[in-house]
């Protein structure tokens, strides 16, 4: 808070997420006076790291950005409901491993070819989205850090990347430079809403000024409705089920209108796993709900709840979780080196609902995962899906997305959650190829060629690519040699 400030409060917690603005007088007032009444400061927490906190050679270490805050708070009211709700990136995300929001941003900037027209479509609607989702959006002559919000599931992805997009101020710094944590999206957007609407109100109250006072009408007056279900979807199946599917839209609609609170939309069960999809034919979302009632009746077996760890997988570099785990479980099984057992069988045993036919999923899904609240479990390789795996290799990734997602469902394929479902990849292929027996298969080799990896495939039942891939991870041969193995092998 400045000396001069006249107000200065903080919504919500530092420790998971936090909202502070001050305000005083303006010491350049030059504007219309709802722009010169909002002089102020906004700091931004979450997980306890200060966000906004920056330092300079003119100004020392600052906690918050101070400006001219109406923009953003003109941007929170304009922008708060999609901020809070709107979960799947835009098209083109397909097929690009990326972390988190910030790196999305980054790497589509080249898209897949396409035609002029198109190319432009696609450019409006990926700065469309980012105008949404980014903090530096509110206020484009402000100093903000490069902050993205974004839905995922229950929580809000907060990312932010002040090292590859720095602040458009030399020698200023934000101390935060590179990094994400996980928000309850719930409690995300009641301090949100609570914050800016409040400050709003005082604002109006104090200054009389008719735009203010209209802004913060907007603000107390901003709340979902029964058909803003459609932003934790993808847009072409949102558009299909609205238009194609009335008895499924009817319910969604039922469950956003009962459980909305302010801005927040709930997930139902549905929008769960349609957020993991990009489906834009009625058959094919009506076959993904279809296959997802095949969860079993009883929850999966006692060895299967003991290993259960769920947690959200790092943005960066998530296949060592996945490597590790894979360690863990096989040496909690009492497998050692040996072949995991035949995994159909297995999971069956363990009380799991485990389906080999071709139950009619569209390709775009690889695998599809589920575990419910009371530990019933779903696991499902679809045999027509675009995925390199083998099954065997398809159920280790699955029984890794069961032990460790921390979401009720998981899917592998063209429009998969990178991170999750690189975690549970690189565990299926460790489960299958421990370690060590790898090593002690191949530890008398000079050169590892196709008779030893064929060797290695054979005693554990592994596909050319996850063998190759594994080979690779473990530095037994090079990049080069496994693009040429896999090939050659097929």
């Amino acid at each position: 808070m400045g000396m001069s400030d006249w107000y200065s409060r903080q919504f919500g917690e530092r420790d998971e997420f936090a909202i502070a603005f001050s305000l005083g007088p303006d010491p350049y007032p030059c504007g219309p006076p709802e722009l010169d009444a909002t002089w102020g400061s906004l700091e931004i927490w979450a997980a306890g790291r200060c966000l906004t906190r920056s330092f300079s050679d003119e100004g020392g270490v600052q906690g918050g950005v101070r400006w001219s805050l109406l923009p953003v708070f003109e941007w929170f009211v304009n922008v708060g409901l999609r901020l809070v709700n709107e979960d799947p990136f835009p098209r083109f995300s397909r097929g690009i491993d990326v972390g988190d929001a910030c790196e999305w941003y980054a790497a589509t900037l080249s898209p897949p070819l396409l035609a002029g027209p198109e190319e432009r479509r696609w450019f409006l609607r990926r700065s469309e989205w980012r105008h949404h989702h980014a903090l530096r959006r509110a206020a484009v002559d402000a100093a903000l850090p490069n902050l993205v919000f974004r839905r995922l599931g229950d929580d809000i992805e907060v990312s932010w990347d002040n090292g590859a997009w720095p602040p458009p101020r030399p020698h200023l710094v934000f101390t935060e430079a590179r990094g994400r944590e996980l928000v309850p999206a719930g409690t995300f957007a009641e301090v949100l809403t609570q914050s800016v609407s409040t400050v709003l109100s005082e604002l109006a109250e104090r200054e009389g000024v008719e735009a203010l006072v209209s802004l913060a009408n907007r603000a107390a007056a901003a709340k979902a409705g029964s058909r803003d279900w459609r932003w934790l979807v993808h847009k072409p199946t949102a558009q299909t089920i609205q238009t194609a599917l009335p008895a499924l839209c009817a319910t969604l609609d039922a469950h956003a209108g009962a459980s909305a609170r302010g801005l927040y939309v709930p997930h139902s069960p549905e929008t769960h796993l349609l957020r993991l999809v990009r489906l834009e034919h009625p058959t094919d979302i009506e076959t993904a709900l279809r296959v997802a009632q095949m969860v079993p009746e009883g929850a999966a077996s006692e060895v299967i709840q003991s290993l259960l760890r769920p947690r959200t997988p790092s943005s960066f570099q998530p296949w060592t979780e996945g490597n590790e785990f894979a360690e863990e479980v096989r040496e909690a099984l009492g497998w050692g080196q040996d072949p995991v057992p035949p995994l159909d069988k297995w999971l069956t045993d363990q009380q799991c609902g485990v389906r080999q036919d071709d139950l009619g999923l569209p390709p775009t899904i690889s695998l599809l995962v589920e575990r419910t609240e009371d530990l019933r479990v779903f696991a499902h390789v679809n045999p027509s899906g675009s995925s390199r795996m083998r099954r065997e290799t398809g159920l280790a990734t699955a029984l890794g997305h069961v032990l460790m997602d921390p979401t009720p469902f998981s899917v592998d394929g063209d429009w998969e959650h990178w991170p999750t479902s690189a975690r549970a990849r690189a565990f299926g292929v460790a489960l299958t190829l421990p370690e060590d027996g790898v090593r002690d298969m191949l530890g008398g080799a000079g050169v590892i060629g196709h008779a030893e990896v064929q060797a290695v495939m054979e005693r554990y039942r592994s596909g050319s690519f996850a063998t190759t891939y594994r080979l690779k991870n473990l530095g037994l041969i090079t990049r080069e040699q496994q693009v040429q193995l896999a090939h050659d092998i097929g």
